[in-house]
């Protein structure tokens, strides 16, 4: 048997201000003051303007009025019906001095208030003293951090607790298999955490590591289907990752990301905005959890309802599909991290193979000097120095070759360019991408490389282009 629910007493002060910061609420005490009562709830406003604030609808149900001295004589009239109040006197004397008027009234009555002194405190306290707290008539407020369950559901992975206050429940929110979510907040609002708690309960999650390089990659494979059985795809920062690349690798990149989206392992993506692009692929998605958001323009933006924006939202706070949800945090210390898809080292260096290599570079000399201490085996040439070796280039294993020019040099020697694509090995620098389709003939776009970093890419006959490391 359920015990009876307590009397509730609602007390507000500066009414009128908090009506100026949610005026939706007008609407709320008009409607707890006219059927509060048979409900058990009491209400008690205190304001230090009553008119054109206080609804004639809502001062209807207050039949109990109060007014300490005020100073327009329409606040007194709208309080006790007359102008008593605005006439009482100033200073120390008249503190404390108020019209009280009850339901059957017909005028105000004088009234000093009195002081609570410490001998009535103590007495209520000792009367109070083996009183039991009554049965909250709702339930607590969700956690500020909040741990995984230590038994979650076998078919989900676990995002957090929801609070359904209409319900009355705080139920677990899960992701099924397939399922696909956009964790959408500003700086500090928990997407991080959230990417770390999610591929911790997956020992098949793949997280897309942050790293511009090994990011193309890993999203190449998934989007071919290249990568083997994978589950739960997860990347942190989308937008800023799809913002490190060229315009060309971009689109491309996020062509990848619409078919990642759309696979029957599911995806969950985190990202600061949904703005161009990148709102196309997050439309691509089920559902959306908006976290704190710098504005409240952002958060409209964002696919977020109006009301729903709050400023002081704590991190890992979300509005998903209608409710409040807050997201668990990740195990401590690492434990259960899935590290699948992370950190996998610098692309490798390259080596010649071949008896024959081609290197495209514009820093022609620096180039030499590291290929002739990294290939001792090799003869290290500029192309200056190759008219003297004769054309065809000899095949001759004994003396492998690399030749180094720039992409004018190159050019120019159109003869020995063909002889290395045809029967060798041609290495072009990442800071002349142009040059990569109009001198090895790739049509396709090659693998992502950094300019300046010592990256290039080498294309053998009938191959793809690869990424390298040249030092």
């Amino acid at each position: 048997m359920c015990p009876d629910l307590a009397r509730l007493v609602i007390v507000v002060d500066e009414f009128a201000a908090l009506l100026q910061e949610h005026p939706d609420l007008g609407a709320v005490f008009t409607d707890v003051a006219a059927r509060g009562r048979a409900l058990g709830m009491h209400l008690v406003l205190g304001t230090q303007r009553a008119s054109g604030v206080i609804r004639d609808a809502l001062a209807a149900n207050c039949p109990l009025r109060m007014s300490l001295r005020v100073a327009e004589s329409a606040d007194s009239r709208f309080v006790i019906g007359s102008d008593d109040a605005a006439q009482l006197p100033g200073g120390t004397a008249s503190r404390g001095l108020a019209f009280v008027r009850r339901p059957s009234d017909g005028e105000a009555h004088a009234a000093r208030i009195a002081l609570t002194a410490p001998d009535d405190l103590r007495e209520t306290t000792e009367h109070w003293a083996g009183h039991v707290a009554p049965v909250s008539p709702w339930l607590p407020p969700l956690p500020s951090t909040l741990a995984l369950p230590a038994s979650p559901p076998a078919d989900a992975i676990v995002l957090g607790l929801a609070d359904e206050p209409e319900r009355q429940r705080q139920p677990w929110v899960t992701l099924r298999p397939g399922d696909g979510l956009a964790v959408i907040g500003g700086p500090g609002a928990g997407k991080s955490s959230a990417v770390a708690m999610l591929s911790a309960q997956s020992s098949r999650a793949t997280v897309i590591p942050s790293d511009p390089e090994q990011a193309w990659d890993h999203v190449e494979r998934l989007a071919d289907g290249t990568a083997g059985a994978a589950g739960l795809v997860l990347c942190d920062d989308l937008d800023v990752l799809v913002s490190s690349y060229p315009p060309d690798y971009a689109q491309l990149f996020l062509s990848r990301w619409e078919r990642i989206v759309r696979s029957p392992h599911g995806a969950v993506i985190t990202l600061s905005r949904v703005s161009g692009p990148v709102g196309r692929l997050v439309d691509a998605l089920p559902k959306r959890a908006l976290l704190r958001m710098t504005s409240k323009v952002e958060h409209i933006a964002s696919g977020g309802e109006p009301d729903a924006f709050d400023r002081a939202r704590p991190a890992g706070r979300a509005w998903l599909q209608g409710r409040e949800v807050h997201l668990c945090v990740p195990p401590q210390s690492g434990e259960g991290r899935n590290e699948h898809g992370g950190h996998t080292g610098e692309p490798p260096t390259w080596r010649s193979s071949g008896n024959l290599a081609g290197v495209v570079t514009g820093a022609v000399d620096a180039t030499r000097r590291m290929l002739t201490a990294a290939h001792p085996d090799h003869r290290v040439l500029g192309l200056a120095d190759a008219d003297a070796l004769g054309h065809p280039m000899p095949g001759d294993p004994a003396s492998p070759t690399i030749l180094i020019g720039d992409p004018e040099e190159w050019r120019a020697k159109w003869a020995l360019l063909q002889n290395v694509r045809t029967g060798g090995e041609l290495v072009v620098a990442a800071e002349h991408a142009a040059e990569l389709r109009q001198l090895a003939g790739a049509r396709e776009l090659p693998p992502f490389a950094r300019m300046h970093a010592d990256r290039a890419w080498t294309v053998s006959a009938g191959q793809r282009p690869r990424r390298v490391l040249l030092g």
